[in-house]
């Protein structure tokens, strides 16, 4: 997965995601072996840096029945936008 400082163009200027959700998602990984706990909502603020539209996004990723790899590989589309 490239890195989420990787940037993109959804408003047409460029934005950054923080390197801060991969890690973190990283770490849930290795400490829940692949699942999210159950009935867990996880609340990420992550930091867009933009001159168009500054603002702070909230992902609200729910873990019933979201596995790892299939939130890794959504990020894996964003980044290659």
């Amino acid at each position: 997965m490239t890195s989420l400082s990787t940037h993109f163009i959804p408003c047409g200027k460029r934005q950054v995601y923080t390197r801060a959700l991969k890690i973190y998602l990283e770490t849930q990984h290795l400490a829940k072996n692949n699942f999210f706990l159950c009935s867990t909502l996880l609340l990420l603020p992550t930091t867009v840096l933009c001159m168009h539209c500054t603002s702070i996004i909230l992902l609200n990723l729910h873990g019933n029945s979201l596995r790892y790899r299939e939130i890794k590989n959504d990020l894996g589309k964003v980044t290659t936008n």
